[in-house]
């Protein structure tokens, strides 16, 4: 993606060369002259609050959210193929006003967001552990967003505002579990099952309260090393023998399973 590219247009756009004033919002905007930079702060604004709202991880080339991440963002949806700077003209098309534009935008972001969150491994990791909870009474799924998941028994409420860094320690303290084996399709084998709940449990427990989803994932990540894992024990794999899924104790250091 090119950093700013769109937000360099949109302040070109915004300029006097051509006589054109900034638009009070982006409805207004859309309406008089087409994209600018009133369209392109609301679409960054709406970047931030659904990434905060949902906890989606910043885009490739970013370790934490900024602007240039937020206009990175935006540069992938305008140059997705098939779709890009028609997301714009729909959501326009169907707007009444600046709030309806608003509410169509956020809806367009929040869905590309969470497209490309099943795309990269810990959205995979999410979504398998999600599976697993729900199969099993013992969890149970807060309503709303971001999604959460607390031990069936908790109190309905109960939502775990702790340090991540604190439950990656406790987990990290869980021994007698471990995964020596890490498939990217399929059923998941019993051996991991085991291991995943084993921790997801414990650590739910020692929360006594709903955890973002994401949280859980970055704990269990912590803990069995599971996305380096996979990466470098892949590669050796084809490496050695050209195929095959990838196969090791990915366990912490000292905690190997013999």
């Amino acid at each position: 993606m090119q950093t700013r590219s769109l937000a360099a247009a949109g302040a070109e756009r915004g300029s006097g060369d051509r006589g054109w004033l900034v638009a009070s919002g982006a409805f207004e905007e859309l309406q008089t002259g087409g994209f600018g930079p009133a369209t392109l702060d609301l679409l960054r604004r709406l970047v931030h609050q659904v990434r905060r709202a949902s906890g989606f991880p910043p885009p490739e080339g970013h370790t934490v959210w900024s602007d240039d991440a937020a206009y990175d963002v935006i540069s992938a949806m305008w140059s997705q193929e098939g779709a890009g700077q028609r997301f714009v003209t729909v959501c326009f098309a169907q707007a009444a006003d600046e709030a309806s534009l608003e509410r169509l935008f956020l809806t367009s972001i929040k869905n590309f967001l969470i497209d490309e969150a099943k795309k990269t491994p810990r959205g995979k990791l999410r979504r398998r552990i999600a599976r697993l909870m729900s199969e099993d009474t013992a969890y149970r799924k807060r309503k709303g967003s971001p999604p959460r998941w607390a031990l069936a028994d908790h109190a309905e409420g109960a939502v775990w505002q702790g340090n991540l860094d604190d439950l990656i320690a406790y987990a990290a303290r869980v021994t007698g579990v471990g995964i020596t084996r890490w498939n990217h399709s399929g059923p998941t084998p019993k051996q991991t099952v085991h291991a995943l709940k084993t921790i997801l449990s414990r650590v739910l427990q020692h929360a006594q309260g709903a955890v973002r989803e994401e949280d859980l994932a970055k704990v269990l990540e912590a803990r069995f090393e599971l996305l380096a894992a996979a990466l470098v024990e892949a590669h050796a794999c084809v490496q050695q023998h050209g195929e095959g899924p990838p196969c090791r104790d990915v366990s912490p250091p000292g905690r190997r399973e013999r």
